[in-house]
C-alpha cells in the first residue's frame, strides 16, 4: 500500500554521495510486520561493491536495547533481580565499592537506565592488528584497553548518566550467572528465539562473515583504515547485524508490548522497559527525551515512540525507531561517519510517507502562498503611494502626464509587477536550491582531492590511538596527494595532544608551536601544548598555557571540573611537582 510513496519519497536516496556516506540499508515495519528493506550504494567505497539487504554493519549502541533485553529475560527467569546488588552475582569482577556505593548500590535496573552513577569514559575502537583487550581488561582499563576504568562516580540512583559502562557491567554479570561467552549468550536468549539469523556479538569478526561485511568510512567516504574498527566492549557497542534483523527486535517489542507475542519477553516486563526510569535526559537535547530500560522514548504527536541510535564514531551510524500503538517502525544503518546527517532526511521522509508527520510538501505550498500573500501586500502598498502620495509632490504637468498614464496603465501595473517580483523570489530560491546541489555535489571535486582530506583523516584516526608516527606519515601523504591542501590548527593540535598523551610529547613540540601560532586565542590549543610541556620539563611554560586554558574556559563558560584541574596542575607545577602520571595520561586518552 505504501510502497508507491515509499518509491516517490525516497528518489532522493541517489544523491546519498552529497553526505560522502557510500551506503545505506533500511528496513520498514508496518501492522507490526516487516513490509519491505531496501539498500542503496556501496559496501566499500574502494571496491564498488553494493550494500544489499543482508549487508551487515556495526550497530554501536543500538547493541544496548539488545542487551538488555537478554537482561530482562533472565529476570523474568528469576536468575537475576532488577533490585539487587549486582556484585551479589558478580564472580569474575566486580563493581569498586568507593564512598558512593555506600550510600546506594549498583543493581541492575539502574544499570539497564543509565541511573548506576557510572563514569563516561572515553570508548575507542581497535585497530584488528592491535591487541585487543578483554571485557575485564576493558572495565579496569588495563592495557591493552585505551580507556580508563569504570568506576562509580556518583551516588546511584540519584542522576541519569548515559555509561557504556553500565552495559559491560551487565554482559559480565550475563557471563558469570551462565557461564557462557556473551556471544553465545545472546545467540540462545534473543537472536534465535526472533531468528535473527544475520546477527553476532563475536568480536573480533569471524573470517565467514567479512564477505557480507560493510567497511566504514571516513567523512569524505574513503575506507577507513583495516575496513572497520574492533569494540570489545560487547554489551554496549559490539553487536554486527542488518537492518531486517533489528527490525525483527522491533517488531517483537511492540508485539509483546501488544500482547500479541511472547518469543523471549512477556507484556508485563515489556510494559517496564517502556515505562521512563529517567526523565529529561540532557544528553540527547534538544530532543525531549527519557530513558526507560534499554531503549529511549519520545512523545510526539501523542504518541511515545521507543528509539536508540547508533554511532560508532570511526564510520557507522545508525537509528532505530517503533511507534507500538501503530505497529510501525524503522531501522536505519549507514557507513559513514556523516550518516546521521542521511538517516534523519530518510527518517523523515519515511514518516511524511506513512502519515506520521504533516506532508513536506503542502508546507512547502503554505509556505509560499504566505510568501505570495506578503508580496501582494507590499506591491499594494507601493501602487497605493504611487498613485495617490507621489503625484501630489510633483508639478502639475508633470502630475497630470503621470496620473495619465498611470491610470491607463493601472490594471497591467498592479497585475505584471506582483507577477514580476513574485517570479524573481521564485527564481532566487531555486537558483539558490541549484548553487547549494552544486557546492556540495561531491562529483565537482577531484578524486585526489578527497583522497587526501581522507589520508588527512586516517592521520587523525591514527594519532588518537597513539600511532603518531603512522599519523604523520598519513598527514605527509596527504599533502602529497594535494599540495593546495592544508592542515588545519585543529589536525595539529589533535596530533599535540595525543602525541602528549602517548608517550610522545618531545617529538610534538614542533607541532603544538605549530598549532598555536595558527590559532594563538585558542585556548583548547594552548591546553594541548600545556601538556607536552609539563611532560618534557618545561614546568614555566606548562604554567602560562594550562593558565591561558584556564582565563579562555571563564571566558567561554566552560567545564568547573576542566577549571579546577588546571589549576591543581598549575599550583603543583609551582611547587615543582609534576602531577601528571601515566594514570592521568590513561584518564585523558
Amino acid at each position: 500500500m505504501h510502497l508507491n510513496k515509499y518509491i516517490i519519497y525516497t528518489n532522493w536516496i541517489s544523491e546519498i554521495e552529497n553526505y560522502h556516506v557510500p551506503g545505506v540499508s533500511i528496513a520498514v515495519i508496518n501492522n507490526f510486520d516487516i513490509e519491505w528493506a531496501k539498500s542503496y550504494g556501496v559496501a566499500d567505497a574502494g571496491e564498488n561493491s553494493p550494500v544489499t539487504p543482508e549487508t551487515l554493519f556495526q550497530a554501536a549502541s543500538i547493541s544496548k536495547p539488545a542487551t538488555a533485553v537478554a537482561a530482562l529475560y533472565f529476570v523474568e527467569q528469576g536468575s537475576l533481580d532488577l533490585e539487587k546488588d549486582v556484585n551479589d552475582q558478580l564472580i569474575s569482577w566486580q563493581v569498586p565499592e568507593n564512598d558512593f556505593t555506600v550510600q546506594e548500590k549498583v543493581n541492575l535496573r539502574r544499570l539497564l537506565s543509565h541511573t548506576a552513577g557510572l563514569n563516561k569514559a572515553s570508548r575507542f575502537g581497535y585497530f584488528q592488528s592491535e591487541e585487543i583487550p578483554t571485557l575485564q581488561q576493558v572495565l579496569d582499563g588495563e592495557e591493552p584497553a585505551h580507556s580508563p576504568p569504570w568506576r562509580v562516580e556518583a551516588v546511584p540512583g540519584a542522576r541519569y548518566h548515559y555509561s557504556n559502562g553500565g552495559y559491560l557491567t551487565i554482559a559480565q554479570l550475563l557471563i558469570d550467572e551462565t557461564g557462557k561467552p556473551f556471544s553465545e549468550i545472546m545467540q540462545d536468549t534473543v537472536f534465535e528465539p526472533l531468528n535473527m539469523t544475520a546477527s553476532t556479538f563475536e568480536n573480533p569478526l569471524p573470517a565467514k562473515y567479512w564477505d557480507i561485511a560493510t567497511s566504514a568510512h571516513d567523512k569524505w567516504g574513503q575506507p577507513i583504515y583495516e575496513n572497520w574498527l574492533v569494540y570489545p566492549e560487547m554489551g554496549a557497542s559490539g553487536l554486527w547485524t542488518t537492518p531486517t534483523d533489528l527490525a525483527l527486535l522491533a517488531k517483537e517489542i511492540m508485539l509483546s508490548k501488544d500482547g500479541q507475542s511472547n518469543k523471549v519477553l512477556s507484556k508485563d516486563i515489556v510494559m517496564e522497559m517502556l515505562t521512563a526510569h529517567a526523565d529529561d535526559v540532557p544528553d540527547m537535547s534538544p530532543l525531549d527525551l527519557d530513558y526507560g530500560l534499554g531503549w529511549y522514548l519520545w512523545e510526539f504527536g501523542g504518541n511515545v515512540y521507543f528509539v536508540h541510535g547508533g554511532d560508532n564514531p570511526e564510520g557507522f551510524q545508525s537509528i532505530l525507531i517503533g511507534l507500538p500503538e501503530k505497529g510501525w517502525g524503522t531501522v536505519i544503518m549507514t557507513n559513514g561517519v556523516n550518516g546521521s546527517r542521511l538517516y534523519f532526511e530518510i527518517l523523515f521522509s519515511l514518516a511524511e510517507a506513512y502519515g506520521l508527520v504533516p506532508s513536506l510538501r503542502a508546507l512547502t505550498i503554505i509556505g509560499y502562498l504566505i510568501f505570495l500573500l506578503l508580496t501582494l501586500l507590499l506591491i499594494w502598498l507601493i501602487t497605493y503611494l504611487i498613485l495617490r502620495v507621489w503625484p501630489k509632490k510633483t508639478d502639475r504637468s508633470a502630475t497630470s502626464t503621470t496620473k495619465s498614464i498611470v491610470k491607463r496603465y493601472r490594471f497591467v501595473f498592479l497585475l505584471l509587477v506582483p507577477v514580476a517580483v513574485f517570479a524573481s523570489a521564485f527564481l532566487y530560491f531555486i537558483t539558490l536550491e541549484i548553487g547549494t546541489a552544486l557546492a556540495t555535489d561531491p562529483s565537482l571535486q577531484t578524486h585526489h582531492q578527497l583522497k587526501a582530506l581522507g589520508m588527512i583523516e586516517r592521520g587523525n584516526l591514527f594519532a588518537q590511538h597513539g600511532m603518531i608516527d603512522e599519523a604523520v606519515a598519513a598527514y605527509e601523504e596527504g599533502q602529497n596527494m594535494d599540495p593546495e591542501l592544508a592542515l588545519s590548527a585543529s589536525d595539529w593540535n589533535r596530533l599535540c595532544w595525543y602525541g602528549g598523551l602517548w608517550g610522545y610529547a618531545e617529538d610534538v613540540l614542533d607541532v603544538c608551536d605549530r598549532a598555536v601560532a595558527l590559532e594563538p586565542d585558542n585556548g583548547e590549543i594552548k591546553d594541548s601544548r600545556g601538556l607536552a610541556r609539563a611532560l618534557t620539563g618545561d614546568y614555566d611554560g606548562a604554567i602560562e598555557d594550562f593558565g591561558a586554558y584556564v582565563d579562555w574556559l571563564e571566558e567561554h563558560g566552560g567545564d568547573d571540573y576542566e577549571k579546577n584541574l588546571r589549576q591543581f596542575w598549575i599550583s603543583e607545577l609551582e611547587t615543582g611537582r609534576n602531577p601528571i602520571d601515566e594514570t592521568i595520561l590513561m584518564e585523558l586518552r
